[in-house]
């Protein structure tokens, strides 16, 4: 794990290029490749708070509200291309217009509210006809409140830089626990 992640790090450092490529989904071996696909969900959601936590100052949110809207999708495209999977954060409540939930995705949200409902959320769900692997983002860091709970726990100086970025923000009125999106990953 230590080696993937030391090589996502180095492949965004070193990385000038920004293109765009396309590709075509291939089938998935649920069973052979959960793992991977797990351990790129962990490299991915570790990368992106390794450097949020590592801007973030008890008086000055700026710099990692900053390098979330500039670089979070960058970071995740960067490792998504590494690993060889298509790695997207979605919600319905989106804040980034690229993370928005489409209708399928919007289903498999729903089915994770019920069973979060009922007492125990799904840890996983595996659509086969899109060959999408989907698990849950939670909120589970009182530090995720200060941009995405309610204007009583929300930075208010950090959100008016949110809203420059992303005036038709969504991605609020959270508390720890909830269910804040979905992780979909796809081979490419």
């Amino acid at each position: 794990m230590k080696n993937v992640i030391f090589s996502i790090s180095t492949l965004v450092l070193f990385s000038c290029a920004n293109e765009s490529i396309e590709y075509k989904p291939l089938p998935i071996n649920l069973e052979e490749e959960e793992a991977q696909i797990l351990d790129a969900i962990a490299a991915t959601q570790q990368l992106l708070i390794q450097h949020l936590t590592a801007r973030v100052d008890s008086t000055n949110l700026e710099p990692a509200v900053r390098f979330c809207a500039e670089n979070a999708q960058r970071l995740t495209d960067s490792i998504s291309n590494e690993l060889g999977y298509a790695i997207r954060r979605i919600s319905p409540k989106n804040r980034n217009t690229r993370n928005e939930a489409t209708k399928k995705d919007w289903e498999v949200f729903r089915h994770f509210e019920k069973s979060k409902e009922s007492g125990t959320m799904d840890k996983s769900y595996f659509d086969e006809l899109n060959q999408t692997y989907y698990t849950p983002i939670v909120l589970g860091m009182p530090l995720c409140l200060k941009c995405h709970g309610t204007v009583e726990t929300r930075d208010a100086q950090a959100y008016v830089i949110i809203q420059e970025y992303y005036p038709r923000d969504k991605a609020v009125d959270y508390a720890l626990g909830d269910l804040r999106g979905l992780w979909s990953v796809r081979k490419k």
